[in-house]
């Protein structure tokens, strides 16, 4: 888990050195980077622990993480030419869409998981973290170089 960790660390910090990613993606690099180790780690830390304190404390981190992840999206509305009253429209159907989306996604992978914990020999969150790192790596590597 730690040379998972130190390889999310450096894949934006070589792109900032070798400037082939700009500042703002690197920063959201960093941010999935330190979402992903506070959360994988929070839980494998607490996970013998029985309490409701620990399911607050990852809902926490989630919205936390979540609320800054918006806004960027946030950003892309008002960049799109969506100002004043009529943003609460285009928002809600915006947040709503992507809420979906994401919930459809997860219910995917929940279905996935359950059909086949029996195959897998590692623990999950190490599986999902290659995945995801996987999907980040690739796409990086699409914005940067194609």
């Amino acid at each position: 888990m730690k040379n998972f960790s130190l390889i999310l660390f450096l894949i934006p910090l070589l792109g900032l050195i070798f400037e082939i990613i700009p500042l703002k993606i690197s920063l959201s690099y960093f941010g999935v980077c330190l979402f992903t180790y506070c959360y994988l780690h929070t839980g494998k830390f607490l996970k013998n622990i029985k309490t409701n304190a620990i399911n607050y404390l990852l809902l926490s981190i989630t919205l936390i993480f979540g609320f800054i992840h918006g806004l960027g999206f946030a950003g892309f509305l008002r960049d799109s030419g969506v100002e004043g009253n009529n943003i609460i429209p285009p928002l809600l159907s915006f947040n709503l869409g992507l809420e979906f989306g994401q919930l459809c996604i997860i219910a995917l992978g929940w279905l996935v998981f359950r059909k086949t914990k029996h195959l897998i020999n590692e623990p999950f969150p190490a599986i999902s973290s290659g995945a995801l790192f996987g999907i980040g790596f690739y796409w990086m590597i699409l914005r940067t170089f194609v």
